[in-house]
C-alpha cells in the first residue's frame, strides 16, 4: 500500500474526527472502509494480471506458447505480463514486442483519456445521477 494512499485515508478519517465529532474508532473504521473499498476497485484491473500470470507457468513449462497466450501477449490488460514472458521463452520476435509495447502505450493513452471524460463529465457533476451513455456521448 502506498504512503500516498494512507495520507489520504488519514486526512479523511482526521477531518471526520473534526467536523463531525467522532470518535477515534469511527476514524479507523474509515480508513478500513476506504481501503476495502479500494480494494474491490482494483479487482478488475488486477484479475487479467493473474490470469496472464497463471497462465505463464504453461509456457515455460511446455513446449512453447499456445495461440491463446500470443493472444494475451498484444491485448493491453494483459501484454505487461504474457509478452516479456513469451520473449522470454523464444517464442516472439523483437518486433512483436515493440508491436506489443507500442499496443499497451495506446491502450494506457486511451484509458487515461477516458478515465479523464468520465471523471470530468460525471464525478464532477452535482445533481441528477448521470448515466454512462451520457457520459460517454460525444459533445457537439
Amino acid at each position: 500500500m502506498s504512503s500516498r494512499w494512507l495520507r489520504l485515508t488519514t486526512i479523511v478519517a482526521e477531518r471526520e474526527i473534526r467536523q463531525r465529532g467522532r470518535s477515534r474508532a469511527f476514524g479507523v473504521s474509515t480508513i478500513v472502509l476506504l481501503l476495502v473499498v479500494a480494494a474491490a476497485v482494483i479487482l478488475p484491473v488486477q484479475v487479467p494480471l493473474i490470469i496472464a500470470y497463471a497462465l505463464s507457468y504453461t509456457v515455460i513449462y511446455a513446449d512453447g506458447a499456445n495461440v491463446f497466450y500470443r493472444v494475451l501477449g498484444f491485448l493491453p490488460p494483459t501484454a505487461p505480463i504474457a509478452m516479456p514472458v513469451l520473449y522470454a521463452a523464444g517464442d516472439v520476435p523483437a518486433w512483436q514486442a515493440a508491436v506489443s509495447a507500442v499496443l499497451v502505450a495506446a491502450g494506457t493513452v486511451w484509458m487515461a483519456r477516458t478515465a479523464a471524460t468520465i471523471y470530468g463529465r460525471s464525478i464532477l457533476r452535482t445533481g441528477a445521477r448521470v448515466r454512462l451513455r451520457q457520459v460517454l456521448a460525444p459533445r457537439g
